[in-house]
């Protein structure tokens, strides 16, 4: 295969909304199944969001729990998984838990559409961006990256 092996997680209600009607993020997840997050993100080489949550919510993407973290270590994986965004404009702060709060590589697919001068300042921070030419990411050619990222 030219792409990772990849796999959805998404908290939904009963009745299957996955957002409230503002799309501002809402808290629907139990305690076991923040507990149930945790420990899948703690076996992923990576988690990739949207843009929409990655520029509304600023996610952590972090494993919360410290047994997790050492286990990935023992593992020889870093104690966090790889950060991933995809935005066709990425105009994020820098001091965003995104960017902010790890340690963990953090790789940003986007557009021409983000400002050269914030791709740059992105670079400076430690951030690996790629920008495509098209007015979206084209999704193939990320999972083709993502995939050489890892072998």
């Amino acid at each position: 295969m030219n792409r990772p092996y990849t796999f959805i997680n998404v908290a939904m209600t009963a009745d299957g909304k996955i957002d409230t009607f503002e799309r501002k993020g809402s808290a629907i997840s139990s305690a076991e199944d923040k507990m149930r997050v945790d420990e899948l993100r703690a076996s992923v080489d990576a988690v990739l969001v949207g843009g929409k949550t990655l520029l509304n919510e600023a996610p952590k993407l972090t494993v919360k729990n410290e047994a997790l973290r050492q286990n990935r270590i023992k593992q020889g994986r870093e104690s966090n998984p790889i950060k991933v965004g995809v935005a066709s404009n990425v105009n994020i702060s820098l001091e965003s838990d995104f960017i902010k709060v790890g340690p963990a590589r953090i790789v940003i697919f986007t557009t021409k559409q983000t400002s050269i001068s914030h791709i740059e300042k992105l670079r400076a921070v430690g951030v690996t961006v790629f920008v495509d030419d098209a007015p979206q990411v084209d999704l193939t050619n990320m999972m083709h990256r993502l995939k050489k990222i890892w072998c």
